[in-house]
């Protein structure tokens, strides 16, 4: 698959290529057009010790057009939106 390569080329160092393809598995596995923050920490829960190390790896899948962020919705919740990303549905296509 084009885009599991992409994710271990390119910027960033070995830990954070390792953690987007770890993410970029999950992501195909889940099939979920989008997902929050919150939902790909629960699955890592021992992976990604700090804000950094995941940021990291969602950055690598942003820079690679695997994932996109979302604008930040208000849900009828009180305090901060969910940072929300879409999945690009080429990740999908098995063609």
């Amino acid at each position: 698959n084009e885009h599991a390569v992409a994710v271990t080329e390119g910027k960033g160092g070995e830990q954070a290529r390792d953690d987007a393809k770890g993410m970029y598995d999950w992501i195909e596995r889940e099939g979920n057009a989008d997902f929050s923050r919150t939902d790909c920490l629960r699955p890592h829960h021992g992976r990604f010790t700090n804000k950094k190390r995941l940021n990291e790896a969602l950055e690598i899948l942003v820079q690679r057009r695997i994932i996109g962020r979302r604008d930040r919705e208000q849900i009828s919740k009180p305090g901060r939106p969910a940072e929300r990303y879409e999945v690009n549905p080429l990740v999908f296509d098995r063609k």
